[in-house]
C-alpha cells in the first residue's frame, strides 16, 4: 500500500467514523422487535450533533413505537441526503412513509413520500420520482394541505422537465402556481411565477413566459424586493435572447445590472456582466463585450470564484482573438489553464468521497469472508468428530489447504482497492479536454443556478452527452457525482454571499438555487459545521 493510498485511507476513516456510528445506531434501532429507547436517543444525539435536526429529539416510554420508527427513518433520510447517499436516503424515506401509514399519520406519510421522490430525482429515476410524488399529491389532496400541494406540483414540474416531458412540466408548474395563489399568504408566488416562466421559455412559449415573469416582477417590486426585481429582469433578458431580440435583451440585462450594482449583489452581478458580454460577443461587438467581461473578471477576483474567473478569462480570450489582440488572448488562456491546475489540486479530497463507498463494500465483504471462515471451521469440527480414525491425516491436510484458500482470498481482498487507487492516481495531470469539460459544466451551473435550470439531463444535453456518460466522465475527472458537484458550487457561492453581502439567509438560499431556506441551512451545516447565521458571525471558511 503506497503512501498516497495510506493517506486516503486515513481520510476515509476520519470522514467515515461519524457515518459509521449513525449507520450502526440506525441498524440497531430498526432491527429490534421492540423499541430500544436508549439506542434511539443515542441516534438522535448523533443526528443533532451532525446538524440534521433543529433541536435534540428525546424519545420517552409514552411515545408510540411506529411514530418513533417513522421519526428515526425520516431524520436518517435527511442525514443520508446531506452526504449524497441517495439510495440509502430513498430507503429511509420509504420506510418512514410505511411507519407513518401504520401510525395513521397521513401528513407525515406524504412528507416522506415527497422526500423520497426528490431522492429518486437526484438519482435520475424520474418515473419513480413522479410515481411517489403523485402518491404524496393524492394524500395532500385528501388533507387539503394547500402549501404541500403547491410544493408537490413544483417537484413534479421539475422532474417532468428532467425527463423531457415539457408539456407535462408546463401543466404541473401552472398547477403549482394555482395552489400557491389559493394560500391565504402566498409567500412563494413570485418563485412559482418565475419557475413557470423558465419552463414555458424552455417549451418555446416565450409569450406566456414573459407574462409570468412580468407578474413575478410586479410582486417583487410591490414587496420592495430589489434583488428579486433584478432577478426577474435577468429572466426577461434570457427570454428575449431566446427570441433573438438582442436589443431588448441588452436593455434588460443593463437594468438588472444597475440594480445589482446598487445593492452590491456580487454573484448575480458577475453572472449578468458575463451574460451581457456573451450577448455582445454573439453580435461581434467584441470591444463592448470585453468591457463587461472585464467587470465580470473583477467580480470573480473579489469573490474568489476561480471557476467563474476561469470561464470569464476564456470568454475574454475569444473576443481578443477576434480583435487580433493575440498577446492579451494568450495571457487570458494561460490564466484559465493555471486556474484549472489549482482546482485540480482539490481532487484528492473529492476522490476520498468517491472511494468511501468502495471501502464500505470492502468492509462488508471482509465480514462475509470471516463469517464464511467461521462456518467452515464449524463444518470441519463436525467432520472430525465423525472421522476420528482418520483424523491425524485429514485434519492436517484440510487445515493446510483451507488456510491457503483463506490467505489467497484475503490477499485478493486487500489488493483490489490498491490497484484501483493506483490506476486512478497515476492518470497524471488533467488533460486540456478534461479542463475544458469542467469549465463548460461549471459555466452552465453558474449561469443557470438562480433560475433553477440545473438538472443532470440538462447539463448532459448541454455537453452533447447521455446522462449516464456525463455522470461517468464527471466522476472520473472530479471524483464527484453531478449532484455533489453542483451542491459544492452552490455552497461556495453561499459562503461568499454570507461573507460579502447583507442578504438575509432566505435571500442567500434563493440566490444559491434553494426554494426552501430550511433545507439550505441543513445542507450548509452539513458541509461547513455551522448554520449560515453562525458562519456570518464568525466566518472561518
Amino acid at each position: 500500500m503506497n503512501k498516497i493510498f495510506s493517506t486516503l485511507l486515513l481520510l476515509m476513516l476520519a470522514v467515515g467514523a461519524r457515518s459509521g456510528t449513525i449507520d450502526s445506531l440506525y441498524h440497531l434501532a430498526l432491527s429490534a422487535d421492540k423499541i430500544d429507547r436508549k439506542i434511539v436517543n443515542q441516534l438522535f444525539v448523533a443526528l443533532d450533533a451532525d446538524g440534521v435536526t433543529d433541536s435534540l429529539i428525546v424519545v420517552s416510554r409514552a411515545d408510540d413505537a411506529d411514530a418513533v420508527r417513522q421519526s428515526v427513518c425520516y431524520n436518517v433520510g435527511l442525514y443520508y441526503n446531506g452526504i449524497y447517499r441517495h439510495f440509502q436516503a430513498v430507503e429511509a424515506f420509504v420506510r418512514a412513509a410505511h411507519f407513518a401509514r401504520q401510525n395513521g399519520n397521513r401528513q407525515a406519510e406524504a412528507e416522506a413520500l415527497s422526500a423520497a421522490a426528490v431522492q429518486y430525482h437526484n438519482l435520475g429515476d424520474f418515473e419513480q420520482s413522479m410515481r411517489l410524488c403523485s402518491q404524496a399529491l393524492h394524500i395532500d389532496s385528501l388533507l387539503n394541505d394547500i402549501e404541500a400541494l403547491s410544493c408537490d406540483f413544483n417537484i413534479l414540474s421539475a422532474t417532468a422537465v428532467s425527463a423531457g416531458r415539457t408539456d407535462d412540466a408546463v401543466r404541473y408548474v401552472l398547477k403549482a402556481v394555482e395552489w400557491e395563489k389559493s394560500r391565504p399568504t402566498p409567500t412563494k408566488l413570485a418563485i412559482r411565477y418565475g419557475s413557470a416562466a423558465e419552463i414555458l421559455n424552455k417549451s418555446g412559449d416565450t409569450d406566456q413566459a414573459l407574462h409570468y415573469v412580468s407578474m413575478a416582477y410586479e410582486l417583487d417590486r410591490r414587496d420592495g424586493n430589489s434583488i428579486g426585481v433584478a432577478r426577474r429582469l435577468s429572466q426577461m433578458a434570457d427570454i428575449y435572447v431566446a427570441r433573438s431580440e438582442f436589443d431588448t435583451a441588452e436593455r434588460y440585462y443593463k437594468r438588472a445590472i444597475d440594480t445589482l450594482e446598487l445593492r452590491q449583489e456580487l454573484h448575480s452581478l458577475g453572472i449578468d456582466y458575463r451574460l451581457l458580454g456573451n450577448l455582445l460577443q454573439k453580435q461581434n461587438r467584441h470591444d463592448e463585450a470585453l468591457f463587461y467581461y472585464g467587470k465580470a473578471k473583477s467580480v470573480a477576483r473579489q469573490t474568489g470564484n476561480r471557476f467563474f474567473l476561469s470561464l470569464t478569462a476564456r470568454a475574454m480570450a475569444e473576443s481578443q482573438m477576434a480583435l487580433k489582440r493575440y498577446a492579451e488572448a494568450t495571457d487570458n488562456l494561460q490564466l484559465a489553464i493555471v486556474l484549472g491546475d489549482s482546482l485540480h489540486s482539490e481532487k484528492l479530497e473529492q476522490m476520498a468521497i468517491s472511494f468511501r463507498s468502495q471501502f464500505d463494500l470492502q468492509e462488508a465483504e471482509e465480514k462475509a469472508v470471516k463469517q464464511e471462515k467461521t462456518l467452515r471451521l464449524q463444518q470441519w469440527a463436525i467432520v472430525l468428530l465423525g472421522l476420528l480414525l482418520m483424523g491425524a491425516f485429514f485434519v492436517a491436510f484440510h487445515r493446510k489447504n483451507g488456510m491457503k484458500k483463506h490467505k489467497t482470498a484475503a490477499s485478493i481482498e486487500e489488493n483490489t482497492p490498491q490497484e484501483i487507487t493506483d490506476e486512478t492516481i497515476n492518470k497524471g495531470e488533467m488533460s486540456a479536454a478534461d479542463r475544458q469539460f469542467l469549465i463548460r459544466v461549471s459555466d452552465f451551473v453558474h449561469t443557470n443556478m438562480k433560475s433553477r435550470k440545473i438538472t443532470n439531463d440538462l447539463i448532459a444535453q448541454e455537453m452533447c452527452m447521455s446522462r449516464n456518460a456525463f455522470s461517468r466522465r464527471l466522476a472520473a475527472i472530479s471524483g464527484e457525482t453531478p449532484n455533489s458537484y453542483i451542491t459544492r458550487i452552490k455552497m461556495e457561492k453561499a459562503v461568499r454571499l454570507l461573507r460579502d453581502t447583507n442578504l438575509s439567509v432566505k435571500e442567500v438560499a434563493y440566490e444559491c438555487g434553494f426554494d426552501e431556506s430550511n433545507y439550505f441551512i441543513h445542507v450548509f451545516r452539513q458541509m461547513y459545521g455551522s448554520t449560515p447565521q453562525q458562519f456570518r458571525q464568525t466566518p472561518k471558511i
